[in-house]
């Protein structure tokens, strides 16, 4: 509803396909690291969400490729969420994106959106899990 309410969702049919392609990348990249992240076998659990989260950065950095946002040239909801998730993997597992350019692109994308930075340079350092993850640290 906020969305198509502030017009950031898709407009054509293709938009809102893709739209919805991007935000179940995101939610099995989002859900498969909170399972890790809050786990008391963390460490344990890791190396095997790696390879898993390979495979799936993989697929969204192939979806991302000639894309500025998820739904083309425009800026909709999804964006925000898969650069919440996309920075996590920056942080916390840097390799991970290292091969593939156009997430850090897009990262940046996001990053120098004048509202974005404005409410980053204000709201400072927060977890990116509550503090129980076992997988967490400061953005």
């Amino acid at each position: 509803h906020l969305a198509r309410k502030h017009n950031m969702d898709g407009k054509t049919e293709k938009e809102l396909i893709d739209i919805s392609l991007m935000e179940e990348m995101t939610r099995d990249l989002a859900m498969g690291f909170a399972r890790v992240a809050y786990n008391e076998n963390c460490e344990t659990l890791k190396p095997d969400y790696i390879k898993t989260a390979t495979v799936q950065l993989k697929q969204v950095a192939e979806f991302l490729k000639n894309r500025k946002y998820a739904a083309g040239d425009r800026l909709t909801y999804v964006d925000f969420w898969v650069y919440e998730v996309l920075v996590k993997f920056q942080i916390l597992t840097p390799d991970l994106l290292s091969p593939y350019p156009q997430v850090k692109a897009y990262i940046d994308s996001i990053e120098n959106i004048p509202a974005v930075k404005d409410f980053q340079t204000k709201q400072g350092p927060k977890l990116f899990n509550g503090p129980m993850a076992k997988w967490n640290t400061t953005y």
